[in-house]
């Protein structure tokens, strides 16, 4: 289910990608119930500097949110992200 979620939503980013002068997946940890924030603290961190980042920049940039689970289900080394992208970030080019 998450994946064929996501190649459905990454497929309609990868169609829209030649009008943006970048385009970014950011792969998020799910929020934690208990503290409606995220459980990975560099994501805490990161996030809102990216998007202001972002949000500084004269250029159409997309981003797309890819979250990647709870903490149990991305510490699995089967993940279907670690094995099949090796990396917790990547910038796609078009």
């Amino acid at each position: 289910m998450l994946r064929s979620s996501f190649d459905t939503v990454f497929e309609k980013f990868r169609l829209e990608a030649p009008r943006n002068k970048a385009n970014l997946i950011l792969f998020l940890a799910d929020i934690d119930p208990s503290t409606s924030l995220s459980w990975c603290p560099d994501c805490v961190r990161a996030e809102p500097v990216i998007y202001k980042k972002l949000e500084a920049s004269p250029d159409d940039i997309a981003i797309l949110r890819a979250y990647v689970g709870d903490r149990p289900t991305w510490r699995n080394p089967q993940h279907p992200w670690r094995v099949d992208l090796g990396s917790s970030s990547l910038e796609y080019q078009h």
